[in-house]
């Protein structure tokens, strides 16, 4: 009976756990698609904080997170820049790819930060081997840096790592990605 209580337990405590990422994971995609859809001066910086949220909350209530991903690493490093050194300075725009062909990461957005704050945050890093994850989720052109590409990868990393908890998600944002 002791074992069943416990067992009990358990399941209980594992489904809030559950309801506590998938809260996180929805805020996420909340978050993303604004910055997609309607970017302002905060979208970024929401987008930022949320993915270091869900992280926060996916390692404290449960065994995974994403500190092996080379976008988390960048959107951390970013993160942190832009909370704890300098302002986020950002635009994003609607790139016509037909008359610049300019179509690199197979997206039409361009999410631009200057490359004087990304080599800030590469700088800032705790841990020196997250310079090369950094450098190789960006897409650098002289004094800009694109961002959009990590962005939308991370979003494609939590989209899998829903289907590995089997989390079960009906928002219009997440939705909208799995179609």
């Amino acid at each position: 009976m002791k074992q069943l209580s416990h067992l009990i337990h358990l399941v209980l405590f594992s489904k809030a756990i559950m309801k506590n990422t998938k809260l996180e994971v929805e805020r996420f995609y909340r978050k993303y698609m604004k910055h997609c859809i309607a970017p302002d001066i905060d979208s970024l910086k929401d987008y930022l904080a949320a993915a270091y949220s869900l992280n926060e909350k996916l390692r404290k209530e449960s065994k995974h997170n994403f500190f092996g991903c080379e976008e988390f690493i960048t959107i951390k490093g970013l993160r942190n820049y832009y909370d704890h050194e300098a302002e986020l300075y950002n635009e994003t725009r609607i790139i016509p790819t037909i008359k610049t062909g300019l179509l690199i990461d197979g997206s039409m957005f361009m999410c631009l930060v200057s490359t004087i704050s990304v080599e800030s945050a590469i700088k800032n890093l705790r841990r020196k081997d997250d310079e090369a994850s950094m450098r190789s989720s960006l897409n650098f052109y002289g004094e800009v840096v694109d961002i959009n590409i990590c962005l939308l990868n991370f979003a494609i990393r939590v989209y899998e790592k829903v289907l590995e908890l089997n989390l079960d998600i009906q928002t219009s944002e997440f939705l909208e990605l799995k179609a």
